[in-house]
């Protein structure tokens, strides 16, 4: 029942995504990036923190997932990307690699992971994100 639920969200989030201009998206995830890197700080991570990393992650991941699925949605994606500097582009995006660490270690209690699994899936997304643009 959990993993219908997650589909039918999953499925309504990446069809609203569709109508959200990229460059909308873009400063979407950059203020949910700067939340989860304000929140990585406050230790122990409680429901706002876990909250914030969940939100950040999952808006990577289902954009790597829609870019990874929709041939149309990948053109159009590499097309509003030419002519930008795809190093800044990414540093807008993406969290860096020391505060993914952190929040990683802060996740990880006694080999148990608390966070939601969207945050370990980083290097997997950049992958995606840099295939989309090749």
């Amino acid at each position: 029942m959990k993993k219908i639920i997650f589909l039918l969200l999953f499925l309504m989030t990446v069809t609203g995504c569709r109508d959200q201009s990229l460059q909308n998206w873009a400063r979407d995830i950059e203020a949910k990036k700067r939340e989860a890197i304000t929140q990585s700080l406050v230790v122990p991570y409680r429901q706002a923190q876990h909250e914030a990393f969940r939100n950040y992650f999952r808006a990577l991941t289902e954009m790597a997932y829609q870019l990874k699925t929709d041939n149309g949605f990948r053109i159009k994606f590499k097309a509003s990307l030419r002519g930008v500097d795809l190093n800044r582009y990414y540093e807008r995006v993406f969290i860096s690699e020391a505060n993914w660490q952190t929040i990683l270690q802060g996740c990880t209690k006694n080999r148990f992971f608390l966070c939601a699994e969207e945050v370990r899936s980083l290097e997997e997304v950049k992958r995606v994100f840099e295939e989309a643009v090749r």
